[in-house]
């Protein structure tokens, strides 16, 4: 047999093709005959050392795929694009998931909740006509649902490239607690800074209780030696999402490992799933408007009233293929569709029953167009967020230091309300990007070392 025929033998066996003396890998060793041959002999050549096999097949492998472009001319768009997706690997599609804005409407989504809470606790109502306007379009992109969607988008996409459990629970704290506990320690100064936390208030059973829930999963927990403080003993109020993040994190293992394998069938369980969590949704937030009683405080806490918001993003991703022509470059389409469908609803149904303005649980319709809206908003010009931002993630930093210093100025009834604005927004954003540069970067820096032993590293930052 000679040296040609061995060659392709070998690369058949490996990729699982069948052997053919007409298929497409024999016509394209002939064209050009000089380039493949010469490829050919390299690669018997390192065939018959030891310890190479491997890596000798894969240059090959390279060189052939790279080969099916030239040979359209030969075989045809049609039958070079089928084997070319064959020799691709599952998780690779033809668009590159590695250049997106995602770190972008990430900040653009916590500077939303930023502002939404300076107007509602610094107790701001626009007057004018362009405010309130401006003041309803900001209202019309709530930040908490996109940090969702976009969560279920990346981790899943994170999962289906390394599922080792050790792997991702050691990337899930090392991207939430480190800047938590940082956060903490600032929260615990601001309050002895004030004046607040003295001896008269002390109690140090209470205050190590607290500190232990607020540095593990239970944010929420209040402390009674904190009711003085704004916002009824919790200085940091922002952080309710983040066990329902951690919620969200032990659910998406649990959901690959129950529904089948199979891409059909996986597809269409987390539909179904997604739809009665969407269903079960609407009716608490609907019973509990009703009949306002504990147990549905507490049903508002966990990840029920939120969790098909992170599994749409899920869906958006394993479906990424066939939504993308309507994805790409097509955010300002998706933009004026929504704003349509929420002044419709807001006009038609009001707050009640209709776009549900400044909560954190808008109706399923818009939810989804909020979904859609987000991914094409990271695919549309998706060099934009490279070019502001420099790779710089200060999302996390603005989300989870603002409540802080609102409640401050709250706490040190500053008169001048223009210097409360200034105070929070700079505080904030200096103690985001401090946070970005000196605990999540570094931190950030042992996860991408973690993902390269075992997989391929994300561009982006899978919160």
């Amino acid at each position: 047999m000679s040296r040609g025929s061995q060659c392709d033998r070998a690369m058949r066996q490996t990729w699982g093709l069948p052997d053919r003396r007409h298929d497409l890998l024999h016509l394209l060793s002939m064209h050009p005959v000089r380039h493949h041959d010469r490829a050919g002999r390299t690669v018997e050549s390192r065939l018959t050392g030891t310890g190479t096999r491997r890596r000798a097949l894969g240059r090959k492998h390279r060189q052939v795929t790279g080969g099916l472009h030239r040979g359209r001319h030969l075989l045809g768009n049609d039958v070079v694009a089928h084997t070319a997706r064959a020799a691709t690997p599952p998780s690779s599609t033809k668009y590159s998931l590695r250049i997106n804005n995602f770190d972008l409407i990430r900040l653009l989504a916590a500077s939303q909740v930023l502002a939404t809470h300076l107007l509602f606790y610094l107790k701001l109502e626009p007057s004018s006509t362009i405010g309130r306007f401006l003041f309803f379009t900001l209202l019309n992109f709530p930040g908490v649902p996109i940090f969702f969607v976009i969560s279920g988008f990346l981790i899943s996409l994170s999962w289906e490239r390394n599922s080792s459990l050790k792997t991702y629970v050691t990337n899930r704290c090392l991207r939430l607690f480190p800047a938590l506990w940082t956060c903490l320690a600032v929260t615990i100064l601001v309050m002895l800074g004030s004046g607040y936390l003295t001896a008269a208030v002390f109690h140090l059973q209470e205050f190590l209780t607290w500190v232990f829930w607020q540095s593990t999963i239970y944010q929420t927990y209040t402390s009674g030696m904190l009711q003085g403080f704004p916002t009824a003993g919790n200085p940091n109020g922002s952080l309710w999402s983040i066990p329902i993040e951690m919620q969200f994190y032990i659910l998406l293992p649990m959901l690959y490992l129950i529904l089948p394998r199979s891409r059909s069938g996986f597809l269409w369980g987390l539909i179904g799933i997604t739809a009665l969590l969407a269903l079960t949704s609407e009716w608490i937030v609907k019973t509990q408007n009703m009949d306002n009683r504990l147990g549905f405080g507490l049903l508002m806490v966990s990840c029920l009233p939120y969790a098909y918001m992170f599994l749409l993003g899920v869906i958006i991703q394993r479906c990424l293929p066939i939504l993308m022509p309507v994805l790409r470059g097509m955010l300002l389409p998706w933009l004026i569709f929504y704003l349509c469908t929420t002044l419709g609803l807001h006009y038609l149904g009001g707050w009640q029953t209709g776009v549900r303005l400044g909560t954190n649980t808008p109706p399923i319709f818009t939810s989804v167009i909020i979904a859609m809206m987000t991914i094409s908003a990271a695919y549309t010009w998706p060099t934009v967020s490279d070019r502001l931002l420099r790779g710089n993630d200060i999302s996390y930093g603005t989300y989870i230091y603002h409540q802080v210093f609102i409640n401050l100025v709250l706490y040190l009834e500053i008169a001048v309300v223009a210097w409360q604005i200034i105070i929070v927004v700079l505080a904030t954003y200096t103690c985001a990007i401090l946070s970005w540069l000196f605990i999540e970067k570094p931190s950030l820096s042992l996860k991408q070392k973690t993902l390269r032993r075992t997989s391929s590293p994300i561009r982006a930052n899978d919160k």
